[in-house]
């Protein structure tokens, strides 16, 4: 009789863990993309992202500011930083915010 293998509930009760921590590296990818895409096209100054910004109010240098730290963001929030998610939410949440205040 082989003991090592354990019973079979203890190997079901790990798999989960699995697709838990393949679903939160398929989250953070999605999200990082999303960071690093949106960063390089507001560091580029796209004309319709230099729109979206100027109609909103702000100065054409926001935008290399805000893309610098999208791109930072990006590279931590793979790097496994916990504040990162929180900020990258707040970033999202507030330009949301912002669109919807000046329609």
């Amino acid at each position: 009789m082989d003991i090592s293998a354990g019973p079979p509930g203890i190997r079901s009760r790990h798999r989960p863990l699995r697709w838990r921590s393949a679903g939160y590296w398929l989250a953070t990818v999605v999200v990082a993309a999303e960071l690093g895409l949106g960063g390089s096209w507001d560091i580029a100054r796209l004309p319709f992202v230099a729109d979206l910004v100027t109609h909103l109010g702000y100065p054409s240098y926001v935008l290399v500011l805000l893309g610098t730290w999208k791109v930072l963001g990006a590279f931590a929030l793979l790097m496994r930083c916990q504040p990162v998610e929180a900020t990258s939410l707040s970033i999202s949440a507030n330009t949301s915010a912002g669109v919807l205040s000046t329609g």
